[in-house]
């Protein structure tokens, strides 16, 4: 990013003019001041009313303040979706670490042996239709057993014994034995 020029005297009139457009999109989201990641999007925030007088010019103090309200808003909003996109993102994927945890068992050796995705898929392959839709099922929705049960119309007994089996398919595909059963 290019140095600019800004007078001293307007930065901190320019940040308290075009903050509450901040405070108000962060209430829109339900993001209060306690939340922890508050402060992080209102930095982000600020840098981005800074950006806004670099590449609108002029002087947002005489001019006509929506335009510059506007972008602000937009842009921050944009800001705020990306970075609860990417912590939403992060949650799904500890609850799929967690799910595939509840579903290949507890055994933390094992467990630290399945590391990448490609050996999930050989696991996979070993699986009958039934099984590969149950593990698929827990591994996107991270749902309980009677929930799955419900959502699908089965028996919770019936997702009980894929589970099992699954989990014998994995601890024997680990200890390299027969696969077959």
């Amino acid at each position: 990013m290019e140095y600019w020029e800004m007078p001293a005297e307007w930065s901190e009139e320019y940040l308290q003019t075009f903050e509450p457009v901040l405070y108000s999109v962060l209430r829109g989201y339900h993001v209060s001041n306690t939340n922890s990641e508050y402060q992080d999007l209102l930095q982000l925030g600020r840098i981005l009313i800074l950006e806004t007088f670099q590449r609108l010019g002029g002087n947002p103090l005489e001019e006509q303040r929506y335009i510059y309200a506007s972008y602000i808003k937009r842009g921050f909003t944009w800001i705020c979706l990306r970075e609860f996109s990417k912590e939403n993102q992060q949650k799904m994927r500890e609850c799929s670490d967690e799910s595939l945890e509840f579903m290949l068992g507890s055994d933390s050796d094992i467990q630290g042996q399945l590391e990448t995705s490609e050996e999930l898929g050989k696991l996979y392959e070993l699986l009958t239709p039934r099984q590969k839709k149950t593990l698929e099922l827990f591994l996107e929705q991270s749902d309980s057993i009677k929930e799955l049960a419900e959502l699908e119309g089965r028996c919770k007994s019936k997702y009980y014994r894929d589970r099992q089996a699954i989990q014998k398919k994995y601890q024997q595909w680990i200890k390299g034995g027969n696969l077959n059963g």
